[in-house]
């Protein structure tokens, strides 16, 4: 990695070519992960997994369709083939759960949440949460999403100029605020406030959980911090629980227009409730982590590729400009714009915030011409999936151009897998790229950015893909 060159002209307006288009003349190269080419051997593995676990990954998953593993008498298959992946997701999927490795990161937040949640329990809970997120009943959030990110990032008066030492954690924490806008009355305390540096505590430990479920270890194998941990996730439980509690407290269940009261109004289909209180918490618990620090993540990594690639950030800018007409920005703007999505697809895609996804075989079956039994492991390397030159020409090479139409028709199905498939496939997704569509627009519509410092920023394998550093960026008001 190479350090990259700080832009140091602010970008307004007045210097976006009018029908500016981004043609990528000159590309941020996304940073790689520090893989290990040749393998690991199972004590490498032990020592990287509680660190940057990215270091015992075998590298040849990055150039061919799967690598095979034997750790300990089981089986590990990681692969990295758009065919597989579909064989996985979509024609067997039924044949594969989640398993242990799966869970173990998930559950002592989520409960049998969605997230998690196997056979008969999830197939309910999939009825009952899919309505609730349909893009049109998503895109009743937009206005309070603008508003709602709007005041976390505006500039005081007689402010044109900010560093932001850590946009990371200031988005972990302006994204936390839109979830809470989402999903509860104006009228409720805030304490969700309290959960990024929680959980950034409750992801560090959460490595050992899935080096024993790797292991086949028991889940209640001592480790360091292991009481704090299940502490910690208890408080988060607490925290979205007296919340439900306050809400039902609070009555007008019926007008409907938060996400608490859907989930809690949402009947079977005899008419009675379908969730009880510790299904709509553990319903909640899946909608914030799966979707709070994730969104965080792909709007910091499209912030720097702004940032890295003046004309990408031109380009963005104008498109800004032009859906807004030169006025505030609106739902029905949001609903015009093309590329800021397509920056954020391309985050996604380069440093997915999910990086891998964990499958056991419900029972004997032969994948990749590998036979697995029930126990063995299968490693959905979603990375490695998006870094493959073959599928990817220049796979490093940031370039939202990928994501139109038509070179989206190019490529095979599962080819991009930054939510999932098949039956599995991602239920809030509308609402994920809501979120980031609007986080990002704010953005774009009221400042530009540049790098703040030269030092290169590289990516970790923790419970998601972090930066390695924190993420500085100059943000400067644009006049309006």
């Amino acid at each position: 990695m190479s350090a990259l060159t700080k832009v140091e002209t602010p970008i307004t307006a007045q210097t976006v070519p009018a029908g500016a288009q981004y043609t990528n003349q000159t590309p941020w190269r996304v940073p790689s992960p520090d893989v290990s080419p040749g393998g690991v051997n199972p004590l490498r593995l032990i020592l990287n997994s509680v660190g940057d676990r990215f270091r015992s990954l075998p590298g040849e998953i990055f150039e061919q369709d799967f690598y095979v593993r034997k750790l300990f008498g089981r089986t590990v298959l990681y692969v990295s083939s758009p065919a597989l992946f579909e064989d996985v997701f979509k024609t067997r999927g039924e044949l594969f759960y989640k398993g242990a490795v799966q869970r173990a990161r998930a559950a002592p937040l989520v409960g049998d949440g969605l997230i998690i949640a196997e056979g008969e329990s999830w197939k309910r809970q999939r009825r009952i949460i899919a309505p609730i997120f349909r893009p049109a009943t998503i895109a009743g959030f937009t206005r309070q999403l603008i508003d709602t990110t709007s005041r976390s990032f505006a500039f005081a008066p007689g402010e044109t100029q900010r560093n932001l030492d850590d946009t990371f954690d200031l988005l972990r924490h302006a994204v936390i605020s839109s979830l809470e806008t989402c999903l509860f009355k104006p009228q409720q305390k805030s304490r969700l406030h309290e959960f990024p540096s929680v959980v950034s505590y409750y992801y560090t430990k959460t490595a050992w959980l899935r080096l024993f479920a790797i292991l086949g270890l028991s889940q209640n194998t001592p480790f360091p911090g292991r009481r704090r941990f299940h502490a910690t996730a208890q408080s988060l439980r607490t925290i979205a629980s007296q919340y439900i509690a306050e809400r039902i407290a609070m009555g007008g269940l019926d007008e409907g227009d938060d996400l608490a009261s859907m989930l809690i109004n949402a009947q079977d289909g005899s008419g009675n409730p379908a969730l009880d209180e510790r299904g709509v918490l553990d319903s909640m618990m899946n909608l914030i982590l799966g979707g709070y620090e994730t969104t965080a993540l792909a709007v910091t990594w499209a912030l720097y590729a702004l940032a890295s690639d003046p004309q990408l950030q031109e380009a963005a800018i104008y498109e800004i400009d032009r859906v807004t007409k030169g006025g505030a920005l609106t739902p029905e703007a949001i609903d015009q714009l093309d590329l800021i999505p397509r920056i954020l697809s391309e985050s996604m895609r380069t440093l997915p915030p999910i990086d891998e996804l964990w499958r056991e075989p419900k029972e004997a079956l032969t994948l990749a011409g590998v036979d697995l039994k029930p126990g063995d492991l299968v490693n959905l390397n979603i990375m490695a999936l998006h870094r493959r030159d073959d599928i990817w020409p220049d796979a490093s090479r940031f370039d939202p151009n990928r994501f139109l139409p038509e070179m989206e028709k190019t490529r095979p199905p599962f080819a991009f897998s930054g939510f999932g498939g098949g039956q599995r496939f991602c239920v809030a997704e509308s609402f994920a790229r809501l979120n980031s569509n609007v986080t990002l627009a704010v953005l774009v519509k009221n400042m530009s950015f540049a790098l703040a410092s030269d030092e290169p920023v590289g990516i970790i394998g923790t419970q998601t893909l972090f930066p390695s550093c924190p993420v500085q960026l100059r943000a400067t008001s644009r006049p309006h």
